[in-house]
């Protein structure tokens, strides 16, 4: 397990720190507009959307080795000359290469679907919630305190080479690319018939994981903007860090006590408290208020992300998990995307007391929502556990 949570939370370290560095090399090294910098970092964003579902295809069918040496020499690659193109060809090289990239988001959690038991898999679900944050935490900061005093170029090749390093993290031979489609680790093969009809059942199963991750993650993204927003009317940017750092350790330790089985509920739960919570921000007329006003909303960020995750494992068969993971992956990536420009456009139109109000409003339909579209995500972990393959004395032994 150790060396899964290192490489995942290297991996989307280089996936967290990439697009500040591409924004700094375009706006600083190239002199292009932030608009211009804006267009490289969105075909990034959606090249790893349009990608997760692909890796999903490729770990189903016993493709993960093959999957890791071509992403991993992709993406390498594009990070090694990244900082030598012009801006034409910087695009162009993106547009190329966007949809592969190293799976940091689709293969950990397959990997955990696959080789963990029922019993095991929520706390590793949150530490996996919990490198993402680590890694959104030290990336960016990270990122432009490194480029600012070596520039932006070495700084890309430097995430070349943790690519490099975390794909032969994953192919090694006791490595996460390792367990066999269709077979939990120490399990019983899962029979492939009639896998139209099963697809279908577990795409209607799984409406309600990807309705909850998207709309979190929709919370999260307009969040941010409008927190900015906030901040910004009062004159206190400056604090805009120490908020930002009790919002994001809020998460963390949501999430430790969420692993060790302290915070009970749902994932349409967790989501709907989630969302009331983040009715009450804009109530805050302090920067050390907002802090306080961030806190119950941010405790509940990494815990709806692997509820969800633990939901989809559950109503998905084995033999389908890849490829679903990969979905689950996509409404993550379109949740990002469509929450900073709703944010903005709350921000700029509507009063930002009213903008957190009707944000929290529609993740709170949205969990109604899931819960509704899908009512086998309301069972228990114990009655879930009875439809799934028992995992052998080895199911640990992930990495």
């Amino acid at each position: 397990m150790p060396s899964l949570y290192v490489s995942t939370f290297l991996a989307r370290l280089v996936g967290s720190s990439g697009p500040m560095l591409i924004t700094l090399y375009v706006v600083t090294t190239l002199d292009r507009s932030y608009s211009q910098a804006g267009w490289v970092t969105s075909i990034l964003v959606i090249g790893l959307g349009v990608g997760a579902p692909l890796a999903g295809w490729a770990l189903d069918r016993g493709r993960g080795r093959l999957l890791v040496g071509v992403t991993a020499v992709v993406e390498a690659t594009f990070w090694l000359f990244a900082g030598h193109l012009s801006y034409l060809a910087l695009l162009f090289v993106a547009v190329a290469t966007a949809a592969f990239p190293l799976p940091s988001h689709t293969l950990p959690r397959w990997t955990i679907a696959t080789r963990l038991d029922e019993r095991t898999r929520q706390a590793a679900y949150t530490v996996d919630s919990i490198c993402s944050e680590a890694s959104y935490m030290v990336g960016p900061p990270a990122a432009v305190l490194l480029a600012s005093s070596w520039g932006a170029r070495p700084v890309l090749a430097v995430l070349a080479g943790m690519t490099v390093l975390v794909g032969i993290i994953y192919l090694a031979p006791a490595g996460m690319t390792r367990v066999q489609p269709g077979r939990p680790a120490g399990g019983t093969p899962v029979a492939p018939s009639q896998p139209e009809p099963q697809a279908r059942s577990a795409m209607r199963a799984a409406m309600g994981p990807f309705i909850v991750v998207g709309a979190a993650m929709t919370l999260l993204a307009a969040t941010e903007v409008l927190l900015i927003a906030l901040m910004r009317s009062r004159n206190e940017m400056d604090q805009l860090g120490i908020v930002v750092l009790a919002w994001c350790a809020s998460s963390i330790v949501g999430a430790l006590i969420f692993a060790v089985g302290g915070l009970k509920g749902g994932a349409t739960v967790l989501l709907g408290v989630m969302a009331l919570c983040s009715m009450l921000i804009g109530l805050a007329s302090s920067w050390w208020q907002t802090a306080l006003l961030l806190i119950p909303s941010g405790f509940l960020n990494a815990p709806v992300l692997a509820a969800s995750s633990e939901w989809l494992t559950r109503v998905v068969p084995p033999s389908l998990r890849g490829r679903f993971t990969g979905w689950h992956t996509l409404a993550l990536t379109i949740g990002l995307a469509i929450g900073a420009p709703a944010g903005g456009l709350l921000a700029d139109h509507v009063p930002l007391w009213l903008s957190f109000c009707l944000l929290g409003l529609v993740g709170l339909l949205a969990a109604l929502t899931a819960a509704a579209l899908s009512p086998a995500g309301r069972q228990s972990t114990a009655s879930s556990t009875r439809s799934d393959p028992p995992s052998g004395p080895n199911a640990r032994d992930v990495a």
